[in-house]
C-alpha cells in the first residue's frame, strides 16, 4: 500500500488503517502508538510510521488474537533494542502463556531437546516452549496409546520447515527494528496459519484414505467460488 506523507489527521489515519479513532487514542494512551506532531493544543498530525504501526497492531489483534499485554511486550521489543535478545522478546510476546509452570517428565524433555539438537549448556536449554511441548506430549501419551511417540516426533519435525521459512524472511531484512516487528507478526500469524493448515491437511488426508465425507459449507458471509 502507498505510504502517505506526514500530515494525516486522526480521522484520516483511522480511515487509512481501519482502526477506530477511539482505539487509536487508546493505543496512544497505552504507549503502543507514538503521539502525533502537535499543531494545536487539541490537534495532531500523523505520518507513515504511525500508519505502519497501526496496521501491525490491527493485524495482530484481529488475525492473530493477540491481547493488550502481549501488544505491550511486542512494542517494547520493537522500540527498545536491536539485538537477538529483542527478537527473543518478540517471540515470547506472541507465545501462549501458561497459567502455571509446565511440568514434564525428564525423559520427554530430553527427547524434545535431542530432536532440536539442544545440548546441556546451550542458552536454549531452558527455552520455555521446550517445557510446554514436553508437558503436552506427556499429557497426550496415555490418550494416544502406542503411536504417541511417532506422532510427537512427526510434529516436532514439521516445525523445522516453518522455522526455516520464518528465518528466510529475516534474511531479507536489514533493519533490526523491522526484523523484531517481522518476528512478532510472523510468529503470531504463522501460528494461526499452521493450526488451520493442519486441519485442512487432516481433512484432505482422511478423504484420500477413507473416502470423501460430508461437504463443508462456506461461511454465511462468503459466496462459494
Amino acid at each position: 500500500m502507498e505510504r502517505p506523507a506526514e500530515g494525516l489527521t486522526i480521522s484520516q489515519l483511522s480511515k487509512a488503517s481501519g482502526v477506530h479513532p477511539s482505539t487509536i487514542k487508546f493505543y496512544i494512551s497505552e504507549g503502543l502508538l507514538p503521539r502525533g506532531r502537535l499543531i494545536a493544543s487539541n490537534r495532531a498530525l500523523y505520518g507513515p510510521d504511525h500508519l505502519d504501526r497501526l496496521r501491525m497492531l490491527r493485524t495482530l489483534v484481529v488475525v492473530g488474537g493477540v491481547g493488550i499485554a502481549q501488544l505491550r511486550r511486542i512494542v517494547t521489543a520493537i522500540d527498545s533494542g536491536r539485538t537477538v535478545d529483542m527478537l527473543a522478546a518478540a517471540q515470547d510476546a506472541v507465545s501462549e502463556e501458561a497459567t502455571e509452570p509446565s511440568r514434564a517428565e525428564n525423559v520427554t524433555l530430553a527427547l524434545v531437546r535431542e530432536r532440536f539438537g539442544i545440548a546441556e549448556g546451550s542458552p536454549l536449554f531452558h527455552h520455555p516452549s521446550i517445557y510446554r511441548v514436553a508437558a503436552t506430549i506427556d499429557a497426550a501419551a496415555p490418550l494416544l496409546g502406542p503411536g504417541a511417540a511417532a506422532w510427537a516426533l512427526a510434529l516436532l519435525d514439521s516445525a523445522e520447515l516453518a522455522a526455516t521459512a520464518d528465518l528466510d524472511l529475516l534474511d531479507r531484512v536489514e533493519d533490526p527494528d523491522h526484523a523484531v516487528q517481522l518476528v512478532s507478526v510472523g510468529t503470531a500469524l504463522g501460528d494461526v496459519v499452521l493450526a488451520h493448515a493442519r486441519r485442512i491437511a487432516q481433512s484432505v488426508t482422511a478423504s484420500a484414505r477413507y473416502g470423501p465425507g460430508a461437504a463443508r459449507h462456506a461461511p454465511p458471509d462468503r459466496t462459494p467460488d
